[in-house]
């Protein structure tokens, strides 16, 4: 009994935790992904069903993002930078995760783009 009742808590605090990310029952207009959604949200198409498009949380610092422009994830937040998870000559990765701008080490974003789009598919 105790342990259905342990079940139980921790589903609907999962469930509690996923709608703190995305607002299901807003329905949002991609043409303007951060006009159509609440402040400190904006408009995603789902990455498995193309027609559904939903309103989700902007990531902030130390929140997981893209390198690249993408329709699935929003942008940093603002005087935020995604910074790639792996850096290196040979590879670069197009996730990371969202810092301050103060730092120097931090590459832009339109070089991490620009590398994945120089890059040749291999055959």
């Amino acid at each position: 009994m105790a342990a259905k009742t342990i079940n139980l808590i921790v589903i609907s605090l999962l469930v509690n935790v996923i709608h703190l990310d995305a607002q299901d029952n807003i329905r949002c207009d991609m043409s303007d992904r951060y006009g159509s959604c609440d402040a400190g949200f904006c408009c995603v198409r789902d990455q498995f069903l193309a027609s559904y498009v939903y309103c989700k949380r902007i990531p902030t610092n130390t929140h997981h993002c893209m390198t690249v422009v993408s329709e699935s994830e929003c942008a940093c937040a603002s005087n935020l930078t995604c910074v790639p998870n792996i850096n290196l000559p040979t590879f670069t990765s197009v996730y990371g995760k969202c810092q301050g701008n103060s730092s120097t080490d931090i590459p832009e974003t339109t070089t991490t783009a620009a590398f994945h789009k120089s890059m040749k598919p291999h055959v």
